[in-house]
């Protein structure tokens, strides 16, 4: 072999590995020089919100004497002003509604009440229920807790019942000491029953349309009466939701505060 096409063959076995780590030293280096522009961490704060009052406890309650229904408020004791961003509860059979909107502004010293539904009736027995209202940028929850205990001679197989896009629901109302009892009706009559029918378990089945025509096409959050001839339980209550309509005013989310730079969207 020449010495020219030598001195070729060891030019390219030495100079190409030399280019390739030359390449690859620039490109790791210029990756390192443009590190990815994140957000600045928020930083988060005690809770300015309180919830007024903080623990509810209602002894021995019974489906027959009326739907469990109480008000609280909920109050920024800061100065400055914060963001209801969210609620959570320990159950879908105790949640809040009212003014309180999620994504609201509440500013300093302000309130709003709300109220608390619960319907735990479908077992007997000790009930606590916690409903968790989420402040923006708030280290921990503020906290609503709610206790009861269940002793109801008649029950129903549902706590409540939101409304179907079905014609009907059907639903169980029995007794808890096996005894036969009779349904005799309802306020509103938006039911189909046995009248004559004396049992310890009863079939009912609730006519959505009924229910529409006795609290208008609108309705929400409703109570429904079931007639008994039980002496000691003359009167059965059940909760009856209104599914929301899609129109209703949602507050929006907070902008962003004006220091916290959004994160860079260049690609490469």
């Amino acid at each position: 072999m020449n010495a020219p096409r030598k001195r070729v063959i060891v030019a390219i076995v030495i100079g190409v590995p030399i280019a390739l780590g030359v390449a690859w030293y620039l490109s790791d280096g210029m990756g390192r020089s443009r590190p990815a522009e994140l957000p600045a961490a928020l930083k988060s704060h005690a809770p300015r919100l309180v919830v007024e009052p903080d623990r509810i406890d209602l002894g021995r309650r019974s489906q027959c004497d009326g739907l469990v229904r109480l008000k609280a408020r909920i109050r920024n004791a800061s100065d400055v002003p914060t963001v209801l961003n969210d609620w959570v509860g320990s159950c879908g059979c105790t949640l809040p509604f009212g003014s309180i909107r999620r994504g609201m502004t509440i500013a300093p010293g302000e309130s709003y009440e709300f109220e608390v539904a619960s319907d735990s009736w479908t077992t007997s027995g000790p009930k606590s229920y916690t409903i968790d209202f989420i402040e923006r940028q708030a280290a921990v929850p503020i906290r609503l807790t709610l206790n009861y205990i269940v002793e109801s001679p008649l029950y129903t197989s549902h706590g409540y019942f939101l409304r179907s896009y079905d014609p009907t629901i059907d639903f169980k109302v029995a007794s808890r000491d096996k005894q036969p009892f009779r349904v005799l009706g309802s306020e509103p009559p938006v039911l189909l029953f046995d009248p004559e029918l004396n049992a310890p378990e009863h079939t009912l089945v609730i006519e959505w349309a009924k229910v529409a025509a006795a609290f208008g096409e609108d309705w929400l959050d409703e109570s429904l009466a079931i007639r008994t001839d039980r002496e000691d339980c003359p009167t059965l209550h059940l909760r009856l939701q209104g599914r929301p309509s899609m129109d209703m005013e949602i507050a929006p989310p907070e902008p962003a505060p004006a220091d916290v730079k959004p994160a860079s969207t260049r690609g490469g």
